[in-house]
């Protein structure tokens, strides 16, 4: 700064004269220009003056070390052409313009003019790159016009503020799907640009090994590139990889100089590996572990590629922050996709794996469960032989989970046993009834409709029974559609219950068709399907067989609830061969 200020406090906007401050405070010219020179030297902010026509005239060290220019090649210079990046240059020249002929911001200067107010731009550094920088801009008192330019680098700043932002985002987005693979393509995009430009999630599976990786990169090819090696590759946890180190030791890896080849020969997996490191342009990488509840899951790395720019301890913890966030992401979508994986299994064995083959009926189902599917619904749906015939059972025990699938397991189960040995349908229910009260089932009801068909060779008939559910319909071999009269009380409830068998006559061609209130309630309130409005579409669809009725129908409950269901929906339906 000394040296700065000998060299230049003499010459410049710092001349005066001793009679000009004489008439001031009495401080000679040289003192005062002395004065400036010190001020301007140990002034932390770039300090700019340039005249009217945008000359440089004056430029302190800060501006020299933000810019990277030397105060001797600015000097009389356009600041335009130097400090300003190409797109902004004749906003600027318009702006100083109007500010010279004292207009300020009137009329068009109203977002263009710089004078008297702080501005957030981008400036240009002599190797041409951009950063941003907050500006104000004064006009100096005098004659000739002169204006000074004080400006900041806020790089850092907006980093800060960035890092805060992109913190915010993360807690939205990495919750935002339960699925493990989606969430962790969001963890590994939400960090391109900002942090780096090139993040990897690598996982350990279940036998402890490195094996599934995500890559997201600013370049596609490199992220498919490297995807593709680490499915042929994988890392060895054993090895010098940074991955690998990070997840032995528990705390980041940071190497800030990838650029060396005898660095990229020590971490190199194979040659293939050592190539694309060095046709990616590898500089400087973060290796960050991933773990959630007491668990490694793998390890989140960022890394700098075709940038000579290392991590510093603000980055480092922003990083940590947002792997410990993602860390405790992926653990949920783990946990829920395995909640889900054992909610389906459990599903699948309280439902039949195929339905049977029957001769001279033809048989369909559908069982759509709400939502993901996370916890086991109640309905269940269920065709069996039994040497008087065949029977069809549609349920639904109220609750979803583990407790609601115990209790769907004993109905099925309950019905199944005790079709052998009862051939009324009610008295079945009854049986049913009388089991579910002698279990402590925490309050929870179920209701049925169990159908006995009969199937000779010159008629058929079904002997019906209704526990608490809605009431089959049955679409004839003409077209029409009816919902039938049966009805009773509900499982699980009382003790003594209102239930009847109702015989109904089959002819070739008819089919009967049981469901669960999930497919009636799907659009409810506002658009809620009635039994006549179901007997009307399946009298519209009444030619198609079984299983491409049975889609429509589900189809047609989509539609009613735009997408989503309130409940689980199973349907059954029967055909008799015409």
């Amino acid at each position: 700064m000394v040296d700065w200020t000998r060299e230049h406090g003499e010459r410049g906007l710092a001349t005066a004269t001793d009679a000009d401050a004489d008439a001031g405070n009495g401080v000679g010219g040289q003192a005062r220009a002395s004065l400036f020179a010190a001020a301007l030297a140990s002034c932390l902010d770039c300090v700019i003056v340039m005249d009217a026509r945008g000359a440089v005239v004056e430029f302190n060290p800060a501006a020299e070390e933000t810019f990277g220019y030397r105060r001797e090649q600015v000097l009389g210079r356009e600041l335009a052409a130097l400090l300003i990046p190409p797109s902004l240059r004749e906003r600027h020249r318009r702006a100083l313009r109007r500010a010279g002929e004292g207009l300020h911001e009137a009329g068009e200067g109203s977002r263009g003019s710089l004078v008297d107010r702080r501005v957030d731009l981008t400036g240009m550094r002599a190797d041409g790159s951009e950063f941003p920088i907050e500006l104000a801009v004064t006009r100096l008192e005098g004659e000739p016009a002169m204006f000074a330019g004080f400006i900041r680098d806020v790089t850092e700043r907006r980093r800060v503020a960035e890092g805060k932002d992109l913190l915010a985002i993360a807690g939205a987005t990495f919750d935002a799907s339960l699925d493990p693979l989606q969430t962790m393509r969001t963890i590994a995009g939400t960090a391109i640009p900002q942090l780096a430009e090139l993040c990897v999630i690598d996982l350990i599976r279940e036998d402890g090994l490195l094996g599934d990786a995500v890559v997201a990169s600013v370049d596609e090819r490199l992220a498919r590139r490297l995807r593709e090696l680490r499915a042929r590759e994988p890392l060895d946890m054993t090895g010098s990889h940074p991955v690998a180190r990070a997840l032995r030791s528990r705390e980041p890896v940071v190497l800030n100089d990838l650029s060396d080849p005898r660095v990229l020969s020590q971490i190199a997996q194979s040659e293939e590996h050592r190539q694309l490191m060095r046709d990616a342009g590898y500089r400087s990488a973060v290796v960050i572990r991933l773990t959630a509840r007491g668990r490694l899951l793998g390890a989140l790395s960022f890394l700098h590629i075709g940038v000579t720019q290392g991590f510093d301890p603000d980055h480092l913890a922003l990083m940590q922050d947002l792997a410990q966030r993602a860390a405790m992401a992926l653990d949920n979508a783990n946990l829920y996709a395995e909640r889900a994986r054992v909610a389906q299994t459990l599903q699948r064995s309280l439902l039949p794996d195929a339905l049977p083959a029957l001769p001279g009926i033809q048989l369909a189902s559908v069982y759509r469960p709400v939502g993901l599917g996370s916890e086991a619904g109640g309905d269940f749906y269920d065709v069996f032989e039994v040497p008087s015939g065949c029977w069809l059972v549609v349920g639904d025990v109220c609750g979803k989970g583990t407790e609601a699938a115990a209790v769907t397991a004993m109905v099925r189960h309950s019905i199944r046993a005790l079709a052998f040995q009862r051939a009324s349908p009610a008295e079945v229910l009854r049986s049913v009834n009388a089991v579910m009260r002698s279990h402590e089932l925490a309050g929870r009801f179920a209701t049925a409709i169990v159908a006995r068909l009969e199937h000779g060779a010159k008629a058929a008939r079904a002997v019906i029974a209704c526990a608490g559910h809605p009431p089959p319909v049955l679409l004839d071999a003409r077209g029409r559609a009816s919902s039938l009269a049966v009805s009773g009380t509900l499982l699980g409830v009382l003790e003594e219950m209102r239930l009847v068998d109702v015989e109904v006559a089959l002819a070739a061609g008819d089919t009967l068709i049981l469901y669960t209130d999930g497919l009636t309630d799907a659009g409810a309130p506002r658009h809620e399907l009635s039994a006549e409005d179901l007997c009307r579409h399946l009298a519209q669809n009444a030619g198609a067989p079984p299983r491409v009725l049975l889609s429509r129908i589900e189809e047609l409950a989509l539609a009613r609830g735009a997408g989503h269901l309130r409940d689980d929906i199973a349907i059954l339906a029967a055909r008799l061969d015409p």
